[in-house]
């Protein structure tokens, strides 16, 4: 990034994939995810020419966040169909996972979960239900993460918002 350079992930391995990166229990080796709106070689040069890529090295993301935003949100959303109970305060949400990599996140919101804390995983193409606590009178959920193995700077983990509609108290 200080050199203005494309992000690419590479190895240099010279035994078998398998003995280093284990890919029969979801490893692989370092990735990198070129976006571009066609899979055609010049379209692939301007990618990498204009530095449209983010590295995927063991579960960590690395890139730009004009690149990794747009992925990061497109692999984790929050299913609207929260339920709140009648006699407390809470909502009950989803984060769904479409992608390969596992997600950390640590919860940024003033929002608090019952029975989980601040910081949770969401598997691959799996979910994360989370009781929220919502304050009396609020008609919307809104959450914010720190994804904290999806880095858009040198320690500078992306921030992903959510925000849902509670249904009216029955």
């Amino acid at each position: 990034m200080q050199h203005d350079l494309v992000m690419l992930g590479v190895s240099d391995v010279h035994d078998l994939i398998d003995w280093d990166y284990s890919p029969a229990t979801g490893g692989h080796r370092p990735v990198t995810l070129v976006f571009t709106p066609d899979r055609s070689l010049e379209g692939i040069r301007k990618a990498l020419f204009a530095k449209h890529t983010v590295v995927w090295f063991k579960n960590l993301l690395i890139g730009r966040e004009a690149e990794l935003m747009p992925l990061l949100n497109a692999s984790l959303t929050l299913d609207t169909t929260t339920t709140r109970f009648q006699n407390a305060d809470v909502a009950l949400v989803t984060l769904q996972n479409h992608s390969d990599a596992q997600f950390l996140l640590q919860n940024m919101s003033a929002h608090t979960f019952m029975g989980d804390g601040d910081i949770l995983s969401v598997p691959p193409h799996g979910k994360a239900e989370l009781a929220v606590k919502i304050p009396q009178g609020d008609a919307r959920v809104a959450l914010e993460f720190a994804v904290l193995n999806a880095l858009v700077a040198p320690k500078k983990p992306a921030t992903l918002s959510f925000s849902a509609l509670l249904p009216p108290r029955a």
